[in-house]
């Protein structure tokens, strides 16, 4: 089909698409990737940006005069006629992809494998170090949101819970629960198909550590509050107009220097040295779901 812009111009440039549509406009700019080009609608003029991904054939000067050289059209792409009625409708659709670049809004849920990254003690027996091994993997999960009002950078916050349980034998166990909630800014690239980001965050908060636990057959609780940072990286792909999955990778990081025990109802604080922190970092893979606006 051929699209008419309305335009009164002595010279118009034409935009041929995969799906055959034809686009009178004005072309601005050509890059490697993307053409910018401009139309009037409405008395108005509208800028917009196409991929050459989805572009099949670019004409420049093709209308002259108000006239179609009909012989051109015909060699570069097969074309039907639009009703004048129906010349914004196809507008539209051939455009609507193109109105919604980017979001400025996705939140979403995540849920992966995650694996601690502390060493084990220089004086620990083999025993000890094949118990810290079944320590270090867990289930990770949680849930983040982010603001973007500009289209590469963002801001939000990010929420994740890391889960382990382990056991040495019927009188040794450990139940691990760390938390993360933080802030943080975002930066966003956003690929020439325009449903394709990749999304690199840095953030920094608050990071509770848990632990219910045996040793020798007595049972007690662990508790440490620290501040901690994370780093992510990931792929988000858009399904649908406000849908997307996606893959990251994190890293936490943070350790405690004390930590509250409660034995028997009796609760002591515990100060560790610099050799004998409790290091609390952790990598994880997620796969996610988003919304977006």
């Amino acid at each position: 089909m051929i699209i008419f812009s309305g335009s009164k111009a002595m010279a118009q440039d034409l935009i041929v698409t995969n799906v055959g549509d034809s686009i009178s406009c004005d072309i601005r700019k050509e890059t490697r990737t993307e053409v910018h080009f401009s139309y009037l609608r409405y008395n108005q003029n509208i800028v917009r940006t196409l991929g050459k991904d989805r572009i099949s054939a670019v004409v420049r000067g093709f209308y002259v005069n108000d006239s179609i050289r009909s012989a051109e059209i015909n060699s570069v792409v097969p074309y039907k006629e639009l009703q004048t009625n129906s010349s914004d409708q196809g507008m539209e659709s051939t455009m609507s992809h193109d109105t919604a670049t980017w979001t400025k809004w996705q939140a979403g849920i995540h849920v992966g494998y995650a694996r601690r990254l502390f060493r084990s003690a220089i004086s620990a027996t083999d025993y000890e170090r094949l118990y810290d091994q079944k320590l270090k993997p867990g289930i990770s999960a949680g849930a983040e949101a982010f603001y973007f009002p500009w289209k590469s950078v963002g801001f939000g916050l990010r929420y994740d819970f890391y889960l382990n349980r382990a056991e040495r034998d019927i009188k040794t166990h450990d139940k691990v629960n760390i938390q993360f909630l933080g802030l943080g800014v975002a930066h966003r690239k956003i690929f020439s198909n325009r449903s394709t980001s990749l999304l690199t965050s840095f953030l920094v908060g608050y990071q509770p550590y848990h632990n219910a636990a045996r040793h020798i057959g007595q049972d007690y609780k662990l508790n440490a509050n620290t501040m901690g940072w994370a780093v992510s990286v990931g792929l988000d792909h858009r399904i649908s107009q406000k849908l997307a999955i996606g893959l990251s990778g994190s890293c936490m990081m943070g350790s405690i220097f004390k930590f509250r025990k409660t034995y028997k109802g009796h609760t002591e604080v515990v100060n560790l040295s610099h050799h004998e922190q409790e290091d609390l970092s952790r990598a994880s893979v997620s796969l996610a779901l988003k919304f977006v606006k």
